[in-house]
């Protein structure tokens, strides 16, 4: 038994530190996104306001595990087995918040046609009234494109040369041959598809985490209501 304990004892912690690594790259991809969506804003179609939602949602999940994980090392080491029932806890509703999240992001993006025209009528309007050129710039060399439908954008639409974001080179002899209409589309898409299969996929060890936690938590108070046991009939 004392054999069994040790052996669970160490997996919960190995798992811990799984974890702690796990919370840390949530945090740091919905960080990530959550800059860049704030950077596209104004190209992000007002009808999917949700996306914006998908970063804040991430950071929380990696929050939420990260700080678990204090209660699953510590109830592990101290054999406290109200820390690891804790801990088993929390793992159950970063569990059910993961799905939601992988769900709730492939929801958002399954209609990919609309969100397609969507971004397109949005990349349109910004590129033709030409209010913002410091964001153009900025969309171009993020996301590798040139004007809304290509580089000829630029010399069949606007009758203007290349912009330097578009350039590949500092001479600019090369140009970003996608559109930013389509670099937009794939960026939300591809951005969504990250998230949704990021926290599906660390959510399944979560499940395991949380087995072996209770599993650990029950031989702890079993051991304890044995010494109870113990002392009361010596008391006797």
């Amino acid at each position: 038994m004392c054999f069994i304990k040790e052996t669970i004892k160490f997996a919960v912690l190995a798992f811990g530190i799984i974890f702690l690594l796990t919370g840390v790259a949530l945090v740091s991809i919905g960080a990530i996104y959550e800059i860049t969506f704030k950077e596209l804003s104004i190209v992000i179609p007002k009808s999917y306001d949700q996306l914006f939602f998908i970063p804040h949602l991430t950071v929380a999940a990696g929050v939420l595990i990260t700080l678990s994980t204090c209660f699953g090392c510590g109830g592990a080491l101290s054999n406290n087995r109200y820390l690891l029932f804790t801990y088993a806890v929390l793992l159950i509703c970063v569990f059910f918040l993961q799905l939601s999240i992988g769900i709730f992001t492939f929801l958002v993006v399954h209609d990919k046609e609309d969100l397609s025209k969507s971004v397109n009528t949005t990349t349109t309007e910004v590129f033709q009234a030409q209010n913002d050129p410091r964001f153009i710039d900025l969309l171009q060399a993020e996301l590798h494109c040139c004007g809304t439908y290509g580089p000829t954008f630029w010399n069949e639409t606007k009758n203007l040369p290349f912009p330097p974001s578009c350039c590949t080179s500092d001479d600019c002899r090369d140009v970003h041959s996608q559109g930013c209409q389509t670099a937009v589309f794939v960026f939300l898409t591809e951005a969504a598809r990250v998230v949704g299969i990021a926290v599906l996929a660390f959510s399944v060890a979560e499940v395991a985490g949380a087995i072996l936690t209770l599993y650990m938590g029950n031989l702890v108070k079993h051991r304890s209501r044995k010494k109870y046991t113990e002392v009361m009939f010596e008391e006797e």
